[in-house]
C-alpha cells in the first residue's frame, strides 16, 4: 500500500475512533434506575404503579431499583396508610425521595399485612374439587394465593358434583376469603322454604333474600295505597249516587249521575291496578320460591361449621382445623 493511501485511511480511523469515544457505551438493560428513599419508619414495601416486583422489606436510606421514566411509587408501612408519590428519573440515574410521616392513624388503610403474608385470597370448596384461577391449576379443596389486584376467573371442577364458575376480585388492602360449594348448607326444611325468601336464606343467599323481601314489601305498601284510594273513590261514588237518587230536577240528576260515573271509572281503574299487582306478586312468589330450590350457577357461598385449612408461618405450612359456633 502506498504512503499516499495510508495517510487518508489513518485519518479516517482517528475520526471514527473519536465518534465512538464521544458516545457512552451502555451495557445491559438501560430501562432501570434507582430511587433512594428516606422515611421515618423502620421498614416498608415498595410498589411501582400499584404492582410489587418482589417482597423485599426496605429500610430508610435504601435504594430501590425501578423502571426509568415517570411512574407512581407507593410506600407501604405497617402503621401508615399506603403513601403514593411520583418520580421521574433517567436511565442509570438516582432520584432521592424524603418522606416524613407526621401522623399515624389508629386504623391505617395499609397493604402491609397482605404483602407480608404473601396472600391476597383464600379459596374454600368441596373435597376432591380442582381449583383453577385464570385457567391455571391452583390446588384442591383449599388454596391460598397471592394474586394481583383486579378481577380473576375462578373455575372449580368436581368429578361428580359438576363445575362452578365465578368472577372474584382481589386487592392488596385485604385478604379475600371465597367460599364456593356444590353442596348446599344445612338449611330449613322443604315446607318452610315455601315461605317467601326462606329458600334464599336457607342457601345463605342473603342478597337475593333482601331483594325478595324488598319487592314483597313494596308490593304490600302499593296494595295498601291502592286499597285506600279505592275506598276513598267508593265513598265518593256512594255519596254522588245518593245525591243522584234524591235529585228533584233532571238537571241536578244529570250532574250527580256524571259525577257518580266518574268515580265509578276511577274505581275500576284502581281495581285493575290492584289485580295487576296481585298477579305480579304471585309471579314474584312463584319465581323466587322455585329459584330458592335450584342450585345457583356459581354454587353456594357459606362458611361451614367445620373446615380444614393450611396456615403459613414463616417458611412452613401448618394444618389447622377450625370449628365455627353460631350463638
Amino acid at each position: 500500500m502506498s504512503r499516499k493511501l495510508t495517510l487518508p485511511l489513518f485519518a479516517l480511523f482517528i475520526f471514527l475512533t473519536g465518534i465512538v469515544r464521544a458516545q457512552p457505551l451502555i451495557v445491559g438493560d438501560s430501562t432501570f434506575s434507582w430511587v433512594k428513599v428516606q422515611v421515618n419508619i423502620p421498614d416498608f414495601f415498595v410498589l411501582v404503579d400499584g404492582k410489587i416486583g418482589d417482597f423485599k422489606l426496605y429500610s430508610s436510606g435504601d435504594s430501590v431499583q425501578v423502571p426509568s421514566g415517570s411512574h407512581m411509587l407507593t410506600i407501604v408501612g405497617e402503621n401508615i396508610s399506603d403513601y403514593r408519590t411520583t418520580y421521574n428519573v433517567l436511565p442509570y440515574k438516582t432520584d432521592k425521595k424524603t418522606i416524613l410521616f407526621t401522623s399515624f392513624p389508629r386504623y391505617p388503610k395499609s397493604s402491609y399485612q397482605v404483602l407480608k403474608s404473601k396472600v391476597t385470597v383464600r379459596i374454600y370448596t368441596d373435597p376432591e374439587s380442582e381449583i383453577y384461577v385464570d385457567d391455571v391449576h391452583r390446588g384442591k379443596n383449599y388454596t391460598q394465593l397471592f394474586l394481583p389486584p383486579g378481577k380473576h376467573n375462578l373455575h372449580i371442577i368436581h368429578p361428580e358434583l359438576g363445575d362452578l364458575k365465578k368472577t372474584i376480585r382481589t386487592s392488596y388492602s385485604e385478604i379475600s376469603e371465597i367460599y364456593r360449594y356444590n353442596t348446599p348448607p344445612e338449611g330449613f326444611s322443604t315446607p318452610l322454604k315455601l315461605i317467601p325468601g326462606l329458600g334464599y336464606l336457607s342457601q345463605k343467599r342473603v342478597t337475593r333474600a333482601k331483594i325478595t323481601y324488598g319487592l314483597f314489601g313494596g308490593a304490600v305498601a302499593t296494595w295498601l295505597v291502592l286499597n285506600s284510594k279505592y275506598n276513598e273513590k267508593n265513598e265518593s261514588y256512594k255519596s254522588a249516587l245518593s245525591l243522584y237518587n234524591k235529585a228533584v230536577t233532571s238537571e241536578t240528576a244529570i250532574k250527580y249521575r256524571i259525577e257518580a260515573n266518574k268515580y265509578l271509572d276511577e274505581m275500576n281503574s284502581v281495581n285493575t291496578k290492584m289485580k295487576q299487582l296481585a298477579i305480579g306478586t304471585g309471579l314474584l312468589y312463584l319465581i323466587t320460591t322455585i329459584d330458592g330450590f335450584i342450585k345457583p350457577r356459581s354454587g353456594y357461598s357459606y362458611n361451614p361449621r367445620l373446615r380444614a385449612r393450611v396456615n403459613r408461618i414463616g417458611a412452613n405450612n401448618y394444618s389447622e382445623l377450625a370449628l365455627r359456633i353460631d350463638f
